[in-house]
């Protein structure tokens, strides 16, 4: 290190010429050693970056940020009347086309008073009105786009007016829907729609006067007109109007039906905000889609009793319709277990007026004991999958039966409560609350298990952002009816989708924005290629996502959609990422000064101190 300071001495002390250039060379040499070796230093500890395409993600974020994904909705207003004698065909397709504008103008208005609302889940200003008249053997269209499927002429022919009357609407559900069957064949341009059946609904309108008289006799229909909504895709309204072929009331009321119910699931059409749960953004998925029920048989104490369960029978009697119909929505397992020695941690009070134990409504919060009720045992569940939980509580026999208090003060009538983004609670009690001091095992039939079930199946709906049930709308003037195998129906699955796809590509976009601006704060972060193809695919899965909906493949474009999303926060949670996320620059400088420092430092300092001396031995020498 100290060789830069090693001169030859002359014999009377002073130094030659040949000595300055010598140590001049040394203490050079070394330093140039140093400065070349810089270089090598730096490639050797050169971190990789794979290239990501930042300016793609930003107008991605960008163009997420000023409009939401949405789907294509076509509504097929039908009218079904009888041919007069005097109507002029070109005026009844004026009439259509003024039914088209009209309720085009209605619904726009509807979405636009509710701001972002029917972006999410509804179709935005993305719908497509048709209208037709269907007289028997002459129909009557306007504004039906070229190749898309419509329901062939003749169901006024068809329709079981009988039926409609007797108000027979499940009959009358099941027929429209066979009916509907045919229009999913394109004759004309061979090309089948099967499975692409989303998006499109149909409404009819049902005059009373609009079939033979027989029909609208004893079971005739008068009165204020009444709505119904099947399981299906389709509506009809049942109305008395005699004033003219298409009345303004109709449209108005077919108009609301179609934005309350196919574009917003029976969600306010009144309110600006919208719920995250409307969004999609809370829906009990992982990123990937997939999620697992887990359903609790928990027996308080089993010294009252033991009650066990088949759970297979009851996972193919109630839960597998549900699992085939949510199948577009995402992808469910179902896993079950029997514990004991499950107490709550809260405790019931004696409630005189329905001499009943009760849990107040306030102690609800508090009443799953996350100490012993060991919920979380999934051995399916791993890394970011989503788990809802399930528990059929049966209590004591000091607190049986035991009741849940509402808030207004009543009982509840289903003895049970959901957690957003947890699960639910059911409270079994049984029948006679007496103790089974036998010991024996109490087996749970399917007919003991049916309405607690049925609690679970409306807890499942409320989860994935729907009413409990679709019977909560029902009243004189409107009539809706339930999918009892599925549970959901099918313009119910439609919105579903598009709440998810759409909140699954502003999550994507949200996510690899915040990658984005996080790969760029911290430069000495380590970007694998994989991150990269990550990105990318993301990015790809994302623009598919929206040629797809834009196209009206609702399927595709959710496929698609939660690609983008899985992509995304696989590669913002890569190991090598979180790894370094708490290494601050710092870090590097406590490394690597105390190798570097010293002897750069005396590196300088005499190169520093040799010059200064060969400079002023060569002034020296030359005023000598």
């Amino acid at each position: 290190m100290y060789m830069a300071h090693s001169v030859l001495v002359q014999a009377n002390g002073g130094t030659s010429a040949q000595t300055r250039e010598e140590r001049l060379y040394v203490v050079s040499s070394v330093l140039i050693f140093f400065l070349l070796g810089f270089p090598v230093w730096l490639k050797s500890t050169e971190i990789y970056r794979a290239p990501l395409p930042f300016a793609a993600v930003e107008e991605y974020s960008k163009h997420v940020g000023s409009s939401s994904l949405t789907f294509p909705c076509y509504f097929h207003f039908i009218f079904l009347e009888k041919w007069a004698e005097d109507w002029n065909e070109t005026l009844v397709i004026e009439d259509l086309e003024n039914v088209v504008i009209k309720a085009s103008q209605a619904i726009h208005n509807i979405v636009k008073k509710s701001n972002s609302s029917y972006n999410y889940g509804g179709c935005g200003t993305s719908f497509v009105v048709m209208a037709s008249l269907d007289a028997g053997e002459k129909c009557v269209r306007t504004g039906v786009p070229t190749g898309l499927p419509i329901w062939p002429c003749g169901l006024m022919r068809s329709m079981p007016f009988t039926l409609v009357h007797q108000n027979d609407n499940d009959a009358v559900d099941e027929f429209l829907n066979r009916f509907s069957s045919e229009s999913l064949i394109d004759w004309e341009y061979g090309a089948s729609w099967r499975g692409r059946t989303s998006g499109m609904y149909t409404i009819l309108s049902i005059k009373e006067n609009g079939h033979n008289e027989s029909a609208s006799g004893n079971g005739g229909y008068h009165g204020t007109p009444k709505a119904v909504i099947g399981k299906y895709r389709h509506a009809w309204l049942i109305t008395s109007s005699r004033n003219s072929l298409i009345a303004n009331e109709e449209i108005e009321q077919l108009s609301n039906v179609v934005v309350k119910f196919f574009m917003n699931a029976g969600g306010s059409s009144h309110s600006s905000k919208i719920s995250m749960e409307e969004k999609g953004e809370f829906l009990p998925l992982a990123a990937d889609g997939k999620a697992i029920l887990s359903f609790s048989l928990l027996n308080a104490e089993p010294a009252d009793w033991i009650f066990d369960w088949n759970f297979n029978e009851l996972q193919v009697r109630f839960l597998d319709p549900i699992l085939q119909a949510l199948q577009p929505i995402g992808y469910l397992e179902v896993e079950s277990q029997v514990l004991y020695h499950t107490p709550s941690t809260i405790q019931s009070v004696w409630e005189p007026a329905a001499g009943k134990r009760v849990v107040l409504f306030e102690h609800i919060p508090f009443f799953v004991n996350a100490n012993e009720w060991h919920l979380d045992t999934s051995t399916a569940a791993a890394g970011r999958s989503k788990v809802l939980q399930f528990a059929i509580y049966i209590p004591p026999a000091v607190e049986c039966p035991l009741h849940l208090k509402q808030q207004d003060g009543n009982l509840s009538k289903t003895n049970g409560f959901t957690s957003p983004g947890w699960g639910g609670v059911v409270i079994f009690n049984p029948g006679n609350c007496r103790r089974n001091f036998s010991g024996s095992v109490q087996h749970l039939s399917l007919k003991n298990m049916e309405p607690i079930m049925n609690v679970i199946i409306a807890q499942i709906r409320v989860l994935f952002g729907l009413t409990a049930s679709i019977s909560e709308f029902n009243d004189e003037n409107m009539h809706c009816i339930p999918a009892v195998n599925t549970a959901f129906s099918e313009w119910e699955i439609d919105v579903l989708l598009r709440r998810r796809a759409a909140a699954d590509v502003a999550s994507s976009a949200s996510t690899l924005r915040s990658l984005s601006h996080l790969v760029q704060s911290l430069p000495n972060m380590v970007i694998k290629d994989e991150i990269g193809v990550q990105v990318r695919n993301s990015l790809s899965a994302a623009a598919a996502a929206e040629y797809n909906a834009s196209k009206g493949v609702y399927h595709a474009a959710a496929e698609a959609a939660r690609k983008a999303r899985s992509w995304a926060e696989e590669a913002f949670f890569q190991p090598s990422i979180m790894s370094l996320l708490y290494l601050p620059l710092e870090h590097h400088f406590a490394i690597y000064t105390p190798f570097f420092v010293p002897v750069l430092l005396h590196t300088f300092l005499a190169a520093f101190k040799e010059i200064k001396r060969y400079v002023r031995a060569c002034k020296s020498t030359s005023s000598s």
